[in-house]
């Protein structure tokens, strides 16, 4: 995983893309205004502010499995916990 850190854009990020050699996953969007001067007026202009990681497409599965692995591993423990009355 490549953390690219904080990135600006004037176009909106996708919160996932993929390509042929990598995923790119943006979070934490921020949509913000930035003053552009065009000849003698100042006029705003929308960009996005976000967090960026480039993960290979190897990473991101094994990523996402441990992931959701650790949802079901947390929903089981708390069902057991319901069905055993609070033990």
């Amino acid at each position: 995983m490549i953390d690219h850190g904080i990135v600006e854009s004037n176009t909106l990020p996708e919160p996932i893309v993929v390509d042929e050699y990598s995923v790119w996953e943006a979070t934490d969007i921020e949509e913000f205004q930035v003053e552009v001067k065009t000849g003698e007026e100042t006029v705003p202009v929308v960009h996005y502010r976000y967090q960026l990681k480039q993960y290979t497409k190897d990473d991101y599965i094994l990523s996402t499995i441990k992931q959701n692995q650790t949802t079901s591993d947390l929903a089981i423990a708390e069902l057991v916990e319901m069905m055993l009355g609070g033990v």
